[in-house]
C-alpha cells in the first residue's frame, strides 16, 4: 500500500550560522526609492537569500489602494442613505488609510 505524504507543519528545525548584511539600495526616485535590503550569506561568501523591502511596500500600497477605493464607494452608499454617523466613522477610517498610504511614498 502506497500512502502519500501528508503536509503537517515543520518536520525539522535547526540553528544555522549566517552573515546578515543590511544595505541601502535605490536611486531615491518614486520608481526606485531608497530602502534597506537584507542579505544572508554563508561563510564561503555565497548569497543564500535577499529580502528587499520594496516588494513588501508595493504589496502594502496595492492593498491600501484597494481599501481606499472600496471605502470611498461605501461612503457614497452611506451618504445616499443619510446615515451621517456612519459617514463620519467611514470618513475617519478613510483618512487613516490615506495617511498610511502616504507613508509608503
Amino acid at each position: 500500500m502506497n500512502i502519500p505524504p501528508v503536509p503537517r507543519g515543520t518536520d525539522k528545525a535547526r540553528i544555522v550560522s549566517l552573515i546578515e548584511t543590511v544595505s541601502l539600495k535605490g536611486a531615491g526616485t518614486e520608481k526606485d526609492p531608497v530602502r534597506e535590503v537584507f542579505q544572508y550569506w554563508d561563510f564561503d561568501g555565497k548569497l543564500i537569500a535577499e529580502k528587499d523591502c520594496i516588494e513588501v511596500s508595493k504589496m502594502n500600497i496595492e492593498i491600501i489602494d484597494t481599501l481606499i477605493e472600496k471605502m470611498s464607494d461605501r461612503i457614497s452608499e452611506v451618504l445616499k442613505s443619510s446615515d451621517f454617523n456612519g459617514v463620519a466613522e467611514l470618513t475617519k477610517a478613510l483618512a487613516e488609510l490615506v495617511s498610511a498610504r502616504a507613508s509608503f511614498k
